[in-house]
């Protein structure tokens, strides 16, 4: 009885201890303004009428949203046809494309703001940004190989996640045996997976086991694929295989939105500041539409030389 007693303490508390390990992390996502006087026309998931830009933000972020457009307070009477002032995108953009468009009653905000490195991205939507390395490394590699694009290997422990990635897996890959690492591994400690994240897989509820998997005390059999049918297997970590990247939400960067510091000639730099000093002085007398007009040329110009 005594040793039926301390047997039943320790699974308490060895299971007590591991909840307390598994700390809910909530995303909170932060948002830039990518650019004023545009909206982006991916598809809106949520609609809502939001005072200003911390309701829209707070909104978007309740909602999974990854980007918004939002129409400021003082140019909705500009908002022809649009009666809600928050719109959430489950997708954000990944780059100028025809789904940007200039609406001078909008500024379109992102959570992912480095077109550079999500240009040729997989959005799954209210999720995040993904993308499929081809190129087959083992498992140290494939960890390299995505951070080297500004990305983590990623984490498939939900069922959405791994539905769409494994579609991802199956439409991209044109081997026979389509599979790719993901951030799932249990290398410091048999029979303890943790995701690249840090999160332990016994935090989660899901699984995605392939029959006679996991497969423990087989050497170097730590690391996890996820095949075309939406299964995870147990590999070994020396094993090449394509892999699944996640990339971080990210802020523009500054070199993307400052012309001037982009001319390398000194004497061009110098007139450049200068030109967007006065027009800094300029626009604030201007209309929204005219204030558009200059911005969007500016856009234009700068996203044009830099292939965006």
């Amino acid at each position: 009885m005594k040793i039926f007693m301390f047997v039943l303490f320790i699974c308490v508390f060895s299971s007590t201890n591991a909840r307390n390990n598994c700390r809910k992390e909530i995303r909170k996502l932060s948002y830039n303004k990518i650019i004023s006087c545009h909206r982006s026309t991916l598809p809106v998931i949520f609609w809502g009428n939001a005072n200003d830009l911390k309701d829209c933000e707070n909104y978007a972020r309740q909602k999974s949203g990854l980007g918004f457009n939002f129409s400021p307070p003082e140019v909705r009477n500009l908002n022809t046809g649009y009666t809600f002032t928050c719109q959430v995108l489950g997708c954000p953009e990944i780059a100028k494309s025809s789904t940007l468009i200039e609406d001078v009653g909008f500024d379109y905000y992102s959570a992912y703001g480095n077109w550079k490195s999500t240009e040729n991205a997989t959005c799954i939507s209210s999720v995040g940004l993904f993308s499929l390395l081809t190129d087959v490394n083992n498992y140290t590699k494939s960890i390299d190989s995505c951070q080297k694009i500004g990305a983590e290997i990623a984490d498939v422990t939900s069922e959405l996640r791994t539905k769409e990635l494994s579609r991802i897996v199956n439409d991209t890959l044109n081997s026979w045996y389509k599979t790719a690492y993901v951030g799932l591994d249990d290398i410091k400690q048999e029979g303890h997976f943790v995701t690249s994240f840090g999160m332990m897989l016994s935090c989660s509820t899901f699984r995605a086991w392939a029959p006679g998997h996991p497969i423990f005390d087989t050497i170097n059999h730590d690391c996890v694929v996820l095949d075309d049918i939406k299964f995870w297997r147990v590999v070994d970590c020396r094993r090449k295989f394509a892999v699944l990247c996640e990339f971080f939400p990210e802020k523009p960067q500054q070199k993307d939105l400052d012309i001037c510091n982009k001319i390398t000639q000194k004497a061009k730099r110098r007139k450049c500041l200068k030109q967007q000093k006065h027009m800094a002085n300029t626009m604030k007398n201007l209309t929204r539409a005219e204030q558009c007009a200059i911005q969007n040329a500016f856009y234009d110009t700068d996203t044009e030389n830099n292939n965006i």
